[in-house]
């Protein structure tokens, strides 16, 4: 049934968003292509989600970029002011959610376990998007990917940021350094279900 397809289209999906930094010209436009139907699919099944970012490069958040499935953003205005959670994910389909106000998502917001980071802040021209862990600062050793800051402390999480002393990949997936790939941010303006919880990760 629908479930496997799902299970299949994920595997495509991320496999084809793998093969993108690797291939050119007429190959990458089929994969792009491909992506693209793959995520119309899903979207019809996705109840709400709206993607307002994806991409590899953060320096495109909060702008209208529409140059295919790839390089993908939207103005936070152009969003209703009704809100409620933010969902971060990779291509393999792991993500992780914060519960956000519209305000919120252009701001660096930091509660007890979690911030969200969605400011434009930069480092060395790095800039830092996504979700951020609270818990325990980053005793700021190389190749820890920082992605949140408070006074003058530094926290790791889900999203973009700067690999400390090395700046060789700027991605971090529950504080561990990833290889540059596209991630997609979407927000929900209603309840999550009790199985989206579960697969999200929802982390407050």
């Amino acid at each position: 049934g629908n479930k496997q397809f799902t299970g299949g289209a994920l595997r495509a999906r991320y496999h084809y968003a793998e093969a993108i930094p690797n291939v050119a010209g007429l190959e990458r436009v089929k994969i792009l292509k491909r992506l693209e139907e793959i995520t119309a699919i899903e979207g019809s099944g996705a109840a709400g989600w709206t993607v307002i970012f994806r991409s590899a490069d953060p320096s495109i958040w909060n702008t209208d970029t529409d140059k295919g499935y790839a390089n993908f953003a939207v103005k936070i205005d152009s969003l209703p002011a009704s809100i409620r959670y933010v969902r971060i994910r990779r291509a393999n389909g792991d993500s992780a959610s914060l519960a956000i106000t519209k305000q919120e998502l252009t701001k660096e917001v930091y509660g007890p376990q979690f911030g969200w980071v969605g400011a434009g802040h930069e480092v060395n021209s790095n800039k830092f998007l996504g979700i951020c862990t609270m818990t325990s600062p980053l005793g700021l050793r190389k190749g820890d990917v920082l992605i949140g800051r408070k006074s003058e402390r530094f926290y790791t999480g889900w999203g973009f940021g700067h690999h400390y002393q090395t700046g060789a990949t700027n991605m971090a997936w529950n504080g561990t350094a990833i290889p540059s790939e596209i991630l997609e941010i979407a927000v929900v303006d209603r309840e999550l279900a009790t199985k989206e919880k579960r697969e999200c990760n929802l982390l407050q």
